[in-house]
């Protein structure tokens, strides 16, 4: 996503039943102005790493994107 140590990032990865898996991530703005944005995804383990990507490019595209903007600038 683009954050460093200074940007509040999560993401967590849970395998379920059925071979699939779970991605939970979130985004969250330092000075808290912006409100915390965050989603999962559930889908075939074979595509995690699919999913980790068009979740973060959701989370970027819900304001994440404002977040590193504001503390890269």
């Amino acid at each position: 996503m683009g954050g460093g140590c200074q940007v509040p990032l999560a993401c967590h990865a849970k395998i379920l039943k059925n071979n699939t898996v779970k991605i939970v991530a979130m985004i969250g703005d330092p000075d808290g102005e912006i409100p915390m944005i965050k989603d999962s995804k559930e889908g075939k383990i074979k595509e995690a790493q699919k999913l980790a990507k068009e979740l973060a490019e959701e989370l970027l595209g819900r304001g994440g994107s404002q977040i590193l903007e504001k503390i890269y600038k």
